[in-house]
């Protein structure tokens, strides 16, 4: 047990800037989770408070300076770690959404989708691992669902006996439980998951036995990884492995998912808090199939995942016979044994409008296909139009490249020189647009969307046009280093521009680093 002198309390201020507005949980040992606000950014934060600091959190220092460095929709952002000796503590992004292990609780993944979802885990932990840092905590309870449809890694433990090893059989591990519902308890884990039926042998239930809707070619996949045996050995080689298998297997489509809906921010419930007490409830026990093995639950929700290291992946989940709101559960994180307990005020059932047909269900967004040449640099009067190459860095996979601004001296607005400057993306026709993902070397930048029908030129004449008659689909607000802008109501265009009129201060001037766009489409 953390003597409790050792820790914080609600209403400090750490480093100056991070206020702890409100104690989350912990394991009751080392580690702790605060919802905060960083005062100087004024935007909600998450702190990972780790006892003791010192040479016992060099780790934890390290992994977090790691994590900062990927970029990735399926990972968290890390924007700052710091030792003050007495204790230790990670700043990352405050995740409004529920545990993996909430969905799994009800039923498990089609085949294709929990073979994709894996996959995007696998993309963060890749890049972890490629710096020599194991992730340490992979289960269902520590990967979030954002309200945006994003699966989310957050930020590595990378304690003292964490090995990459140990990650790869975890992402087996997850595969089985998408697949299934249940964790193999041959994998240590703080999983709040009911642990996988055993065969006679005492070893884990091949997956195609619990659920006869699962090959039995990704089934041993999972169990080889799981035992740690086969030829599939890294995170990377499970990326790349699980979607040439979930291509294979096709895609499942959204005709059999019951409607779910998302409160807005506004109406969500108050933070679930983490009771050391609490125990999961055990998922439907199963029936015995004829030959062998056990039957699945009646149905599988669908969750569609695109894949790529930076694109979003959908992730809904059906409850049979009613429309269920899923419940903002801001900053979900489980530590230890402990299990979340959501407050008495979680949610509430809402039936469908008599209008709406019950089978109908909204599409998933998926990621457009655009490359550096339907891109251009947006630079009105009275820009010198010097900022226009880079543009390819855009798209290249790579965060270290983007494309960037001059630097400005002040004030932050371009030095009033122009109203701003942007990325105008063509779609090629008219398309629903569903979010538009920004990630930027910092935070700070103010950053809006604009839409319109027509490209004016690419001069200082057309640009200005633009500025003038495209309609603002976001209006532009201050911005974290990976921003996703999701218009108010439906969006059908055929240009975007991602508009920038306010830039982040450096260490002289101001400056902006755009390193990558992601637009995510209804087709």
């Amino acid at each position: 047990m953390t003597d409790s002198a050792d820790l914080p309390e609600v209403g400090e201020l750490l480093a100056q800037r991070y206020r702890l507005d409100e104690y989350v949980g912990g394991d009751g040992g080392k580690r702790s989770l605060w919802r905060g606000t960083d005062v100087i950014l004024n935007r909600t934060v998450a702190l990972v408070i780790r006892v003791p600091g010192g040479d016992e959190a060099v780790p934890t220092m390290n992994a977090a300076v790691a994590a900062s460095r990927v970029v990735s929709s399926s990972m968290v952002s890390v924007y700052d770690a710091v030792d003050e000796g007495r204790f230790a503590y990670v700043v990352r992004e405050w995740v409004d959404g529920e545990p993996l292990s909430a969905v799994l609780e009800s039923r498990p993944l089609p085949e294709p989708d929990a073979l994709e979802l894996v996959a995007s885990i696998a993309d963060p932990v890749t890049a972890l691992h490629d710096v020599a840092i194991a992730h340490g905590h992979l289960h269902p309870a520590t990967l979030l669902l954002s309200e945006d449809d994003r699966i989310m890694v957050t930020e590595p433990y990378n304690e003292e006996g964490s090995t990459a090893e140990d990650d790869v059989r975890a992402l087996g591990g997850l595969l089985y439980a998408g697949l299934t519902g249940y964790w193999p308890a041959v994998i240590p884990s703080s999983s709040i998951l009911s642990p996988a039926p055993l065969a006679e042998d005492g070893s884990v239930q091949p997956a195609h036995l619990v659920n006869p809707d699962v090959s039995e070619e990704v089934s041993e996949l999972a169990a080889s990884l799981v035992e740690g045996t086969g030829d599939v050995t890294t995170a990377a080689q499970v990326a790349d492995r699980f979607r040439e298998l979930a291509d294979k297997r096709g895609r499942e489509g959204f005709d059999a998912l019951a409607g779910t809906q998302v409160l807005p921010a506004s109406a969500s419930a108050a933070e679930p808090a983490l009771d050391e007490t609490a125990v999961a409830p055990a998922p439907a026990a199963p029936e015995p199939a004829p030959q062998a093995g056990l039957l699945p639950r009646e149905s599988s929700a669908p969750a569609s995942q695109k894949e790529g290291s930076a694109r979003r992946h959908a992730l809904v989940a059906a409850v049979a016979g009613v429309a269920v709101i899923a419940v903002i559960l801001a900053g979900v994180f489980l530590f230890g044994e402990d299990s979340e307990a959501p407050p008495e005020n979680a949610g509430s059932e809402e039936t469908q409008s008599e209008d709406t047909d019950e089978n109908e269900q909204p599409e998933a967004p998926v990621p457009a296909d655009i490359t550096a040449a339907d891109a251009r640099i947006v630079d009105p009067p009275d820009g010198k139009r010097d900022e226009l190459s880079g543009v390819e860095n855009l798209f290249d996979d790579d965060p270290d490249t983007g494309w960037s601004t001059d630097r400005y001296n002040p004030p932050a607005t371009f030095g009033n020189l122009k109203p701003g400057m942007g990325i105008l993306v063509d779609l090629g026709e008219e398309t629903e647009v569903a979010s538009v993902r920004v990630g930027m070397h910092d935070p700070g930048a103010e950053v809006g969307l604009l839409s319109g029908d027509e490209d004016y030129g690419d001069s200082s004449e057309g640009d200005l046009e633009i500025v003038e008659k495209y309609s603002e689909a976001v209006a532009p607000s201050e911005a974290e280093a990976n921003v996703e802008l999701r218009p108010d109501g439906e969006l059908k265009t055929r240009y975007i521009v991602v508009w920038v009129t306010s830039l982040p201060q450096t260490t002289s001037g101001y400056k902006l680093t755009v390193s990558s766009i992601d637009v995510f489409v209804r087709e």
